[in-house]
């Protein structure tokens, strides 16, 4: 895949719209089998469409485990950086990204190495591969993975 700066706003005009679809959790301390989820995703563009924010609700036997707001902005330098903010717990996250064939990629510091997320775009669906690695292990494992359909 070749590396490209984004064209423009409409990169991120990609993630406008409301999304709902499946998660599957990798196996973890608190779940050693994994977990099944389902992810809710309101983006909107914000910044004259220099940005996209979206709003994320995770939901597991229908209980809220999780909520986010993510900030995605153009940087001046022609990439892209992206500011999560998640409840329950951590600090916000950035992450530096860029545009590789028909993803956008991001990477950044996370709990005990570094985090990776990957967002692709079809007509009406969406795809987020988040992984993560150690510092003393430099493969990526995956964290989860999610399908969504548009529902507007």
């Amino acid at each position: 895949m070749s590396e490209r700066r984004p064209d423009s706003p409409s990169v991120l005009a990609r993630g406008v719209g409301r999304w709902e679809g499946t998660e599957r959790l990798a196996p973890a301390p608190w779940a050693p089998d994994g977990l099944d989820a389902v992810g809710t995703t309101h983006g909107y563009p914000i910044l004259g469409g220099q940005g996209l924010a979206s709003d994320y609700v995770q939901t597991v036997n229908g209980e809220v485990t999780l909520t986010a707001h993510t900030v995605i902005r153009t940087d001046g330098d022609g990439g892209l950086r992206m500011y999560f903010h998640s409840e329950p717990g951590g600090a916000p996250t950035e992450m530096v990204g860029r545009v590789e064939g028909d993803a956008l990629m991001f990477e950044g510091p996370g709990p005990g190495g570094r985090m990776r997320q990957t967002m692709r775009y079809g007509e009406d669906w969406m795809e987020v591969v988040s992984e993560s690695r150690s510092e003393s292990d430099h493969t990526w494992q995956p964290v989860f993975e999610g399908r969504y359909e548009r529902v507007e």
